[in-house]
C-alpha cells in the first residue's frame, strides 16, 4: 500500500499529468481533467472509491511543492482509469502513457493472490520497463522505485504480496478512532483501546464458523414457472427463493454487475458474465447469467474488450471467482465494452 498505492502511483500519475498539462496543444486543462474524473462512468463497483476531481493548476505546474491529495484505494482506481480517462488526446505510441500500463500491470500482479513463474518473469519484465521509461522521461530515481526491484525476490521467497497488503489492516484502525472520539475516560486510553481491539478479534475468532458468509438481501420466494431461469431448473424444484442482492464475504452482488467465470469454454482469455436473476435453490446460491464474450486485450488501455451474447446459463457459485464484481468500461467516444482487471485469478 504504501509502496505502490501511496508512493509510486500518485507520483507517476502526477508527473505524466504535469507532463500533458505543460503541452499546451493538448488541450489539457486543470478543469478539462477534473471534468474527466469527475464524469467518467466507474461503475457500480468502483463508484465509492472514485478519485476527488480535486486537481489544481499548482498540482500540475509545480509537482515537486504540491502533492496529489487522493487516498490509497482511489490512487489505484485513477492508475486503472488512466488511459480510459486521457488515452484519446495523446498518440498510440505515447511513452508516458505506455508507463502508466507497465505500472497498472506491476499493480495487477501485486494484488494477485496466484504465484508462478511466468507471473514473476512478467512483473520483473515490467518493473524494468517502468523503471527505464520513468528515468528516461523525468531523469529521477526515487527510493520506492528502488523497493520494486526486490518484490520478486520477496514473493519468492515469502508467497503473494497481497497477504501483506495493509489496506484491510487499516481498516481495522477505523473501530478505534470512533471510539477515541467518543471516550470520556481521558486515563490509558491506548490501553482501553488495544484490549477492546484484543477482545473482538478474540470474539471473531471463535464466532468465525470457517465457511462462505452469505448474507442475501430482500427477496421474494416465487413458483418455478415465475422465474427467469425456469428452463434450467429440475421439475422438482417448486418454488425458488430470489433476492434482490447477495453478499458473499463482503463482496456484494446483484443484478447488472458483471462477474468473471471459471475458464468455462477453457478460453485462454478470462470468461465474463452479467447478472440476470440470483437464485437459491435448496439453500445453495446460484447466479442466471448472460455470456459475455471476450475478443482481446487492448494493450493500450490495459483492459479486456467484451461483447455481450445472447445466450443465458446458470451457474452456481463454485463456477463464479466470488472475489469480485466488475462493470463495463468505455473509452472516451467510443461505444466498446472494457473490462478493466484488479488482479489475475489464474496464471494466463
Amino acid at each position: 500500500m504504501h509502496d505502490i498505492a501511496e508512493g509510486i502511483v500518485p507520483l507517476t500519475v502526477q508527473l505524466v499529468l504535469s507532463h500533458y498539462y505543460k503541452q499546451k496543444e493538448l488541450g489539457m486543462t486543470t478543469d478539462y481533467i477534473n471534468q474527466r474524473i469527475h464524469l467518467f462512468a466507474y461503475g457500480y463497483v468502483d463508484k465509492k472509491n472514485r478519485p476527488s476531481a480535486n486537481f489544481t493548476d499548482e498540482m500540475l505546474s509545480k509537482p515537486a511543492a504540491y502533492r496529489l491529495k487522493q487516498t490509497a484505494s482511489q490512487n489505484l482506481l485513477l492508475l486503472r482509469a488512466f488511459p480510459f480517462l486521457f488515452g484519446h488526446k495523446v498518440p498510440a505510441d505515447c511513452e508516458y502513457m505506455c508507463m502508466i500500463g507497465h505500472l497498472i500491470n506491476i499493480s495487477r500482479i501485486l494484488m494477485s493472490t496466484i504465484v508462478s513463474d511466468h507471473m514473476l518473469g512478467s512483473l520483473e519484465e515490467h518493473v524494468k520497463l517502468y523503471e527505464g521509461l520513468f528515468y528516461k522521461t523525468f531523469k529521477r530515481r526515487i527510493n520506492k522505485n528502488h523497493h520494486l526491484d526486490h518484490y520478486v525476490y520477496c514473493i519468492q521467497q515469502s508467497g503473494n504480496m497481497k497477504q501483506f497488503n495493509c489496506l484491510v489492516y487499516e481498516q481495522k484502525n477505523k473501530p478505534l478512532k470512533s471510539q477515541s472520539s467518543t471516550c470520556k475516560n481521558f486515563k490509558n486510553i491506548c490501553k482501553s483501546l488495544a484490549k477492546r481491539q484484543t477482545f473482538k478479534m478474540v470474539t471473531d475468532i471463535l464466532d468465525n464458523p470457517f465457511t462462505d458468509k452469505i448474507v442475501y438481501g430482500p427477496g421474494s420466494i416465487v413458483a418455478r414457472n415465475n422465474c427467469r431461469a425456469e428452463k434450467f431448473l429440475h421439475e422438482n424444484v417448486s418454488h425458488v427463493f430470489v433476492p434482490k442482492r447477495v453478499s458473499v464475504n463482503g463482496v456484494e452482488f446483484r443484478r447488472n454487475l458483471i462477474v468473471c467465470l471459471k475458464n468455462i469454454n477453457d478460453e485462454y482469455y478470462p470468461s465474463y458474465a452479467i447478472i440476470i436473476e440470483i437464485i437459491v435453490i435448496d439453500s445453495k446460491l446460484h447466479f442466471l447469467v448472460k455470456i459475455c464474450n471476450t475478443e482481446s486485450y487492448d494493450d493500450f488501455l490495459q483492459a479486456y474488450e467484451v461483447s455481450v451474447d445472447s445466450s443465458e446459463r446458470l451457474f452456481n457459485t463454485e463456477n463464479v471467482h466470488l472475489h469480485s464484481t466488475f462493470s463495463f468500461w468505455s473509452a472516451y467516444g467510443s461505444a466498446r465494452k472494457y473490462i478493466s482487471r484488479r488482479n489475475y485469478n489464474r496464471d494466463y
